[in-house]
């Protein structure tokens, strides 16, 4: 169920330097100092671990059906 809902997730759209400014912006009001990482720099590694994720979620799947479907394995 996890795994269909990473799968059907939603994607927005925005410029990244616009997501850039509105997070200052928001860092600014709440009090908190500024980034010293650019966004763009934090969205890769963002789509990096996910990319890592959802190949260790597939991979766990794809192990979990063939250790059902095969009935006995004898090493």
């Amino acid at each position: 169920m996890i795994y269909l809902k990473l799968i059907n997730r939603r994607t927005y759209t925005m410029d990244t330097k616009l997501a850039g400014e509105t997070l200052q912006n928001v860092l600014h009001a709440c009090g908190r100092e500024p980034l010293t990482v650019s966004f763009d720099k934090i969205l890769l590694r963002q789509k990096a671990q996910t990319a890592v994720y959802m190949f260790g979620i597939s991979l766990s799947v794809c192990l979990f059906v063939l250790m059902c479907t095969v009935p006995c394995i004898v090493l």
